[in-house]
């Protein structure tokens, strides 16, 4: 474990870990820290020839005190390692390199913390707003100096000569009007996700919040999808999700739904809109596992 210092309050442990499946084995890094921290890193294996390389990189936001880490569950097949031809065990170890950069940011903490009830309270009375998203012929009055913190790409849009900075109002026409108002309640801190609500409006707000790089509503949203109970009527569109925005986490997890429920691997409603290459994997992931029982 390494422990790094970003100042005199704050640091993090760093561990990683490994774990091998049926077929892959998976990498993961670990960090445990009081605040936020944002990691990019990267997982490197080399065999002892220098011949063969496999790499992979990740970018996440690591909540306060995660109690899992994040990473490759399939970073590279167990068959691989383990060969001789490739030399990838050495002296009997395996050696894996990690390249990792982190960062913290002490802005967000002072605009979602202490004034929570304040911001939540400008949004609702509108008072001092300053921008105007136009969506579904309807308006949603909001505060720059709020939205430029949470999304780097309204600040960029508020900071540069567009017409809507210009204009100080912006049309949204890639997401429907309850999307974006949610969204923007997620930004204020408005308590919006819960066990019960619906997981295709979770979806968009995803999108949404992936679109503008809000981070703290993805951190938020992911925490959500932690907690998500699978079934028989999501697990398809949540894989497709998941293949779409590289969520590896979600991806597993749905693997292993299907897996332990393999009636609904084999038939379900709206085959013909799932992408061929996620149905071939799914019935190689379960198919591995059925021919080791």
């Amino acid at each position: 474990m390494t422990k790094i210092y970003f100042n005199s309050h704050a640091s993090a442990d760093l561990y990683a870990s490994y774990n091998f499946s049926d077929e892959y084995m998976g990498l993961y890094l670990h960090i445990d820290s009081l605040i936020e921290v944002d990691a990019v890193y990267k997982f490197i294996l080399k065999n002892s020839t220098g011949t063969q390389e496999i790499k992979d990189e990740i970018e996440y936001q690591f909540p306060p005190h995660a109690d899992f880490g994040w990473g490759c569950p399939n970073f590279v097949l167990k068959f691989d390692v383990l060969s001789a031809t490739n030399k990838f065990i050495q002296n009997g170890f395996v050696v894996v390199d990690i390249d990792v950069s982190l960062w913290v940011t002490y802005s967000y903490p002072l605009v979602t913390s202490p004034i929570l009830p304040v911001a939540q309270l400008l949004y609702e009375s509108q008072k001092y707003s300053d921008f105007t998203f136009d969506v579904e012929e309807k308006e949603i009055k909001v505060h720059k100096c709020i939205l430029g913190v949470a999304s780097p790409v309204f600040d960029r849009m508020f900071n540069t000569n567009c017409i809507e900075a210009r204009e100080n109002r912006s049309a949204i026409k890639e997401f429907d009007f309850q999307t974006v108002e949610i969204s923007v309640k997620l930004i204020y801190g408005f308590e919006i996700l819960h066990n019960d609500t619906d997981t295709n409006v979770v979806l968009d707000l995803y999108r949404f919040a992936h679109q503008y790089e809000i981070k703290a509503s993805l951190n938020a949203i992911n925490k959500w999808f932690h907690s998500l109970s699978m079934s028989k009527n999501t697990v398809w569109m949540l894989i497709s999700f998941s293949f779409l925005y590289d969520m590896s986490y979600l991806k597993q997890e749905c693997l292993d739904f299907l897996n332990e429920n393999k009636e609904y691997a084999a038939s379900f409603d709206g085959y013909e809109d799932i992408n061929p290459e996620i149905i071939k994997e799914v019935f190689r992931f379960v198919g591995s596992k059925y021919q080791q029982i």
